[in-house]
């Protein structure tokens, strides 16, 4: 039995953030041009998929905050600081088992390359990347 298991009749979907800006360029490293056209082509991959959530979790960064304001579709953005990049994977992947299902997930590397073990599976994230897990069994990348 994999760590997975115990997750049922859940769509979770991982994303990490999109390309941003250096800390010379902007000192909050809020989202390049480059970056919000990922999101921008994401969301729209997200739409022909038919993806639905109803929550929207993200880092307190600038970056992770973009990202889930471009994809939530006026659904309220709600902080969680699991998501911060040098969060411990398991201490995300319990947090996911205590929220409501049906969550969108932004975050940073290395946290969601790693929590993605926890899903069973690996997958290294790039930018404006995408995983989704639906009912514990079907996982697929955008």
């Amino acid at each position: 039995m994999d760590c997975f298991s115990t997750i049922f009749h859940m769509t979770i979907i991982l994303v990490r953030h999109g390309d941003y800006l250096s800390k010379i360029e902007d000192p909050a490293e809020g989202l390049s041009p480059k970056g919000e056209k990922e999101v921008k082509e994401l969301l729209q991959k997200m739409k022909t998929k038919n993806l639905s959530f109803e929550h929207v979790y993200a880092s307190n960064k600038t970056r992770a905050q973009q990202t889930a304001g471009l994809l939530a579709c006026g659904i309220k953005v709600e902080e969680l600081q699991q998501l911060l990049p040098q969060t411990n994977p398991k201490v995300l992947f319990e947090k996911i088992q205590e929220l409501p299902q049906n969550a969108l997930f932004v975050g940073h590397n290395p946290l969601l390359s790693s929590l993605s073990f926890y899903f069973d599976f690996p997958h290294q994230f790039e930018t404006a990347d995408c995983l989704v897990i639906k009912n514990a069994e079907k996982k697929y990348l955008i």
